[in-house]
Parts: structure tokens; sequence; C-alpha cells
């Protein structure tokens, strides 16, 4: 059985009928996984910038004291600081 998905109009061309399943398909459902495909894209580099920032913590018992001040007022001066 074959539904027809067109219905004819007054004028010349068809419109295409949409169940609410449908439109909420393209309306929504499509919107909502392309906002996701696109910020887990970006996900990576918001890492490796944290990495970048932070990661010398994790080694401070191994780091000489000049390289820990160094990398501490990095951190200080880095842009997107909250409270500024």
């Amino acid at each position: 059985m074959t539904m027809d998905l067109y219905r004819s109009a007054p004028t010349v061309s068809k419109e295409l009928v949409q169940t609410p399943a449908d439109k909420f398909i393209t309306g929504t459902f499509i919107i909502v996984i392309d906002r996701l495909s696109s910020e887990l894209t970006k996900r990576p580099n918001a890492y490796q910038i944290v990495s970048k920032r932070f990661g010398f913590l994790r080694k401070l018992v191994s780091l000489p004291s000049k390289e820990i001040l160094e990398r501490g007022s990095a951190l200080v001066q880095a842009p997107g600081r909250s409270g500024e």
C-alpha cells in the first residue's frame, strides 16, 4: 500500500504533506543532532586549551620551582579568567 504524499492544490505545484512525526524530525530532531555534532567537534579544542593551561598541575612534585612559578603566572594572565 502506498500513501499519496502529495495532495493536489488549485495551483500547478504540489504541496508536501508531512505527518506530525515528519515535522518533528525536520523541524527539531535534525537541528538538535546538527548542533550536537557541531559542539562535539569543538570539544577536543576546548580540552586541549584546558590541558595546556592546567596540565602542569599533574606534575607539581617533579617540576622545578622556577617552572611552577612561570606556569602559575601564565595561568593568572590567561585570557578568559572568571571575575574579569
